[in-house]
């Protein structure tokens, strides 16, 4: 079992569908909502709005999580190849064991920056220098006077390793169709913006150690599944 934690004070519903239906082609994926506004409970339909655990096309959805013994307890009757962990809680990342692998999810919008400063502030809080923590940020890029080494030197003091780093641009195109994907019980990735898709392919080439030949592979497969 894998577990990847995305964080950041960012809407990332539309990203971890995406994600989570390309890996699940091939692997047992669950979607975790670890988020203060439980940001999952309305972003796809859903058969009953009571019980704990959702499917959402071949994904398993959990949401109002907010601390690892919760997730603990699902795991107890269910077996993931991945856990996808999107959060944005400050208390819960503080106490949330070591993942695998974390991405950081970002714009260059103050409010956002400084959030995300805290959150991961609170993932450090209790790591060790021993605890070496490697960090992918997803930056939604504008064409602004801020850079990537903006972020750089925000974060700079708290001991984070940047791996490589995923970017992509704003379009309507991605707005449109994760508007749309949220009246539906099917994950559609056709008509993503070009940006958009290639850094959802080089993600998915990370998570699962794969080779991008394999995942345009995969994105075929996933184009024709509606």
């Amino acid at each position: 079992m894998k577990q990847i934690l995305f964080m950041g004070e960012y809407d990332k519903t539309d990203m971890m569908f995406y994600l989570g239906k390309l890996i699940s082609l091939e692997h047992k994926v669950l979607i975790v909502d670890v988020t203060k506004t439980h940001r999952y409970e309305y972003s796809y339909p859903k058969i009953s709005m009571d019980v704990g655990l959702h499917q959402h096309e071949q994904l398993d959805v959990i949401e109002n999580i907010s601390n690892y013994t919760q997730l603990q307890e699902i795991l107890t009757n269910h077996e993931y190849d991945y856990i996808l962990v999107d959060i944005d809680s400050e208390e819960s990342l503080e106490h949330w064991p070591v993942a695998d692998q974390y991405f950081l999810m970002t714009s260059y919008e103050n409010p956002v920056i400084q959030r995300n400063l805290k959150l991961v502030e609170a993932l450090m809080k209790n790591r060790t220098d021993s605890d070496s923590i490697r960090v992918s940020k997803v930056i939604c890029e504008v064409n602004v006077n801020l850079n990537e080494d903006y972020l750089d030197m925000v974060f700079g003091e708290l001991g984070i390793e940047w791996n490589e780093s995923y970017v992509y641009y704003t379009d309507e195109r991605d707005l449109i169709l994760k508007i749309n994907n949220q009246q539906k019980s099917t994950i559609s990735i056709k008509k993503l913006s070009g940006e958009y898709k290639k850094a959802l392919k080089r993600m998915v080439v990370t998570i699962i150690d794969s080779e991008l030949r394999s995942v345009n592979t995969l994105w075929k497969q996933a184009e024709r599944s509606k």
